[in-house]
């Protein structure tokens, strides 16, 4: 599954530019406020991407084990809309589960998830 990067100017229109492999069934997508930052969420294994904006990779969060390390949500979770919120000195991020009445807050700096809200 993969979401594309599209430059919106270039000549003669749209065109895509990369295709970052991502999780599950990439959903909603959100940058952090200074842009380096894109968050993905992956409805169909429970995961959010975080993408680097300027080589347009998938960070591994623990390259020490194998397979990419996504932020992991709790079993059963479809993560779907998400948000970043806008003050400058705020890292955090919502996002709304597709399945259940539930927000997870995350840090965006640490990648925690920090608590429910249904």
């Amino acid at each position: 599954n993969t979401v594309s990067v599209i430059n919106s100017l270039a000549a003669g229109g749209p065109k895509v530019v990369a295709n970052v492999t991502v999780g599950s069934n990439p959903g909603g997508v959100a940058l952090t406020n200074d842009g380096l930052l894109a968050f993905v969420t992956n409805t169909g294994d429970g995961t959010v991407s975080v993408i680097d904006t300027i080589t347009l990779k998938e960070i591994d969060l623990d390259p020490t084990r194998e397979g990419m390390d996504r932020i992991r949500l709790p079993v059963g979770a479809q993560p779907w809309y998400i948000a970043v919120h806008p003050a400058k000195n705020e890292q955090r991020m919502f996002i709304a589960d597709r399945a259940r009445p539930v927000v997870y807050e995350i840090s965006t700096n640490l990648f925690n998830v920090n608590r429910f809200a249904s």
